[in-house]
């Protein structure tokens, strides 16, 4: 893979789109939950949403009599009938929400148990779209430079790696500006100089008279 397999410009190409389940992951990362139902997937983002979706999926199945032989219970009998879509229900779901799967598949995969909800609940993934907020960098402007020149992404291990460079790597292109041989540079063509939020500036002490 490589960066733009995830990372889309914006249409102003400064930063880049939001990263989506549905834009980004699911191609790769599918929601399937059996291997007999490969055409089934459960809904993103919806814990009550998922638990619902895999019973009437089961239930479906088992009301249409398309219950494999070896499973077949006694079709005759409303409770075994249940009893069977309650054991598929319980074993996809344990599956899905299993907290410590090393599947593709499992919630847990891409998101932390929330803590405030029920045991089938998955906190959601606090992404920034932006680091660094207050600096005027432009991505556009930088096209020419591989990702990588700047982004260490290829020696990343952790998802906890923030791979914004340092001042150090700027600097190996922006200098002063009185720089020969460098893109001269000054504080305001990276930093915001009127900050809105600390409000104007206002004479504090009397002037002399």
């Amino acid at each position: 893979m490589v960066c733009a397999d995830c990372h889309v410009p914006e249409p102003g190409g400064r930063g880049f789109l939001a990263i989506t389940y549905k834009g980004q992951c699911n191609d790769c990362h599918g929601l399937k939950f059996d291997t007999e139902l490969p055409w089934r997937e459960v809904p993103h983002g919806d814990d009550t949403g998922t638990e619902a979706a895999v019973e009437g999926f089961y239930a479906i199945i088992a009301l249409k009599g398309g219950i494999a032989e070896s499973q077949e219970p006694k079709l005759d009998r409303r409770d075994a009938l249940a009893a069977w879509v309650a054991q598929k229900t319980n074993a996809a779901l344990t599956m899905i929400f299993e907290r410590k799967t090393k599947t593709v598949i499992g919630c847990f995969y891409c998101h932390v148990p929330d803590s405030a909800g029920g045991p089938f609940r998955a906190a959601p993934v606090m992404m920034l779209t932006r680091f660094l907020a207050p600096a005027r960098f432009d991505h556009a402007k930088h096209a020419p430079i591989e990702c990588g020149d700047c982004h260490g992404a290829r020696h990343s291990q952790a998802s906890s790696d923030v791979l914004v460079p340092g001042i150090e790597r700027c600097a190996t292109c922006h200098g002063t500006e009185t720089a020969s041989f460098q893109v001269r540079s000054t504080c305001a063509s990276c930093h915001d100089f009127h900050r809105p939020e600390f409000g104007p500036l206002r004479q504090t002490v009397a002037a002399p008279q």
